[in-house]
C-alpha cells in the first residue's frame, strides 16, 4: 500500500482535531507534534491555521460535490435536485463538524455569493446551478441560493431539536422541497 501523501495525512489530522475539539485546539504547533513531523515540514503545505482550516473544507466540499454528481445521475432535473438535496442533507447529518467548518465558519478562503459561485468556483453550486439550467429556471444562480438557504435553514433547525422527531423533519424536507420545485416548474 502506498503510504499516505504527507498533505493528505495533514488534512486528516486536522480534520479530526476539528470535529473533536474544535477550531480553537488546532494549532500549527500542535499539528507538527501530532504527525511527527517538523513545523518547518508543516508550513512547506500550509502557511498557517486559516489556511489549514480553509483545505479541510475545500477537501469537505469535494466529497460533498462527488456525493452531488453521484445523485445528479437520477432520471429527470427535478428528481435530480431532489437528490442531491438529500445527500446534503445526509452530509450535514453525518458529519456536523465538518458541514459546521464548511458552511458557517468565517473563513477568508469562503467562496462568496454572487461572484465566485457565478464564476465557477464552486464545486457544490455548479452541479446545482446546471441542474436549475437544465430545468429552464429562470435565475439559476439566485434559485440555487434559496434551495441553499431552505437546506441550511431545516438543517439548522433539526439541529436545533426544532421538530418533533426526525420523521417530522423528513416529512417537512420532503414537503418543502417539493413545494418550492412546484413553484419553479
Amino acid at each position: 500500500m502506498a503510504q499516505q501523501h504527507t498533505s493528505e495525512r495533514i488534512l486528516d489530522a486536522a480534520e479530526k482535531i476539528y470535529r473533536t475539539e474544535g477550531a480553537d485546539a488546532l494549532s500549527m504547533r500542535r499539528m507538527a507534534d501530532e504527525l511527527g513531523i517538523s513545523a518547518t515540514a508543516l508550513y512547506r503545505h500550509y502557511n498557517g491555521k486559516d489556511e489549514l482550516l480553509d483545505a479541510v473544507a475545500n477537501r469537505g466540499f469535494e466529497k460533498l460535490a462527488a456525493e452531488f454528481r453521484d445523485a445528479a445521475k437520477k432520471r429527470t432535473p427535478r428528481t435530480r435536485v431532489l437528490a442531491v438535496f438529500e445527500s446534503f442533507r445526509a452530509f450535514a447529518l453525518e458529519r456536523p463538524a465538518l458541514f459546521d467548518l464548511m458552511f458557517f465558519h468565517r473563513r477568508p478562503g469562503a467562496r462568496r455569493f454572487p461572484g465566485d459561485i457565478a464564476g465557477g468556483a464552486s464545486p457544490t453550486a455548479n452541479v446545482v446551478v446546471e441542474l436549475l439550467t437544465q430545468m429552464k429556471v429562470e435565475d439559476p444562480l439566485d434559485v440555487s441560493l434559496l434551495l441553499w438557504a431552505e437546506a441550511q435553514g431545516l438543517v439548522s433547525l433539526h439541529r436545533a431539536g426544532r421538530f418533533e422527531s426526525d420523521s417530522v423533519f423528513q416529512r417537512a424536507w420532503d414537503r418543502l422541497f417539493a413545494r418550492l420545485l412546484d413553484h419553479l416548474a
